[in-house]
């Protein structure tokens, strides 16, 4: 029976053996054995300290402390085998008590988990490098965007023709909102996605601060909240941000009119919210292009579609145009 009950334990897989209050091999599988590269029948008697390196005797006395108070642990430490290499065993220890309740040792199962951890610190690296990456790519992306805007500029200032003039003023501006997101992104941690609330904020204000003297009789109001959205969808949300707001500069207040222009994000049961609304003269009044007739009213059209977005308009108080879209995109 007691040659069976060996047979057994040195068939299991990982190692495991028991190691006495003094922290002494006092028997040891051979799964054992293999991961400390001992001779078979040599590890008992050994001290798990003679595996130990600094940093490994300092993570044992820890968890030994633990052991004696009753408490059952798991950790990962180093150990350096008698082949003098360095590997990393994940360790199951249960403490071993008399009817007196005093410690007397531990059951303890080992798993050489070496390999692992090598192939999770490649995959981090490859994260890492990928990241990195990323980020020099948003960066000249984004300068390649801003040189893009400078020539529309120049040429702008060159043309004679208002219309033409004020076409490439709008592309201008277009290249610039999707400048801000790459500059938005090589600002933050991550790549996959980025705070819109902040982006959305500053792209508002932006595009105020360029209607100049228009901005002074015209109140601009926020009220956004910080929500993540990625990448892909971020870049069409703010091209319709723009678009949006370009409009009810433009167009909302003609011939000196005053008022305001509210703009807002919110969050609610995984359901974002994105409206700028104001209290002008409306779309169709005047000179003011109805809402269907417009490029830019069918990039917003095409951009909501992009993104999921339900898109609707509101005239009966001036304009108000709002976007609902799940808060995670579909793949």
């Amino acid at each position: 029976n007691k040659d069976r009950y060996h047979d057994l334990l040195d068939a299991i897989g990982e190692g495991f053996c028991y190691i006495d209050e003094n922290e002494v091999f006092r028997m040891a599988n051979r799964s054992a054995e293999r991961i400390f590269r001992v001779e078979p029948d040599s590890l008992v008697g050994k001290r798990i300290y003679d595996f130990l390196d600094e940093e490994g005797e300092h993570i044992a006395k820890r968890e030994i402390e633990k052991r004696k108070t009753g408490e059952s642990t798991e950790y990962v430490t180093p150990i350096v085998r008698s082949d003098g290499q360095r590997r990393f065993l994940r360790i199951n220890a249960s403490p071993i008590t008399r009817e007196d309740r005093r410690y007397v040792g531990n059951s303890v199962i080992l798993r050489d988990i070496s390999d692992e951890l090598r192939v999770s610190e490649d995959l981090n690296r490859l994260v890492t490098n990928k990241e990195t990456l990323m980020k020099e790519l948003e960066h000249r992306v984004t300068n390649s965007l801003n040189l893009v805007s400078s020539l529309l500029g120049i040429a702008r200032n060159e043309l004679g023709d208002e219309q033409a003039k004020s076409i490439l003023s709008d592309t201008e501006a277009r290249i610039r909102s999707m400048a801000a997101i790459y500059e938005r992104l090589y600002l933050s941690e991550g790549v996959a996605s980025l705070d819109f609330g902040t982006y959305v904020e500053g792209l508002a204000q932006s595009i105020f601060a360029t209607f100049s003297p228009e901005s002074r009789r015209i109140r601009l109001v926020t009220e956004i909240r910080g929500v993540e959205i990625d990448t892909k969808r971020a870049i069409s949300l703010g091209l319709i941000v723009n678009e949006l707001l370009t409009n009810a500069m433009k167009h909302a207040f003609p011939d000196g009119r005053g008022g305001t222009i509210r703009v807002s994000l919110d969050e609610a049961e995984g359901e974002v919210k994105l409206a700028v609304a104001d209290d002008g003269v409306g779309l169709g009044y005047g000179d003011v292009p109805a809402a269907s007739t417009t490029m830019g009213m069918t990039l917003i059209r095409l951009l909501a579609s992009q993104v999921g977005a339900d898109l609707r308009t509101d005239i009966s108080r001036g304009t108000a145009i709002s976007l609902a879209f799940p808060m995670r995109g579909g793949s």
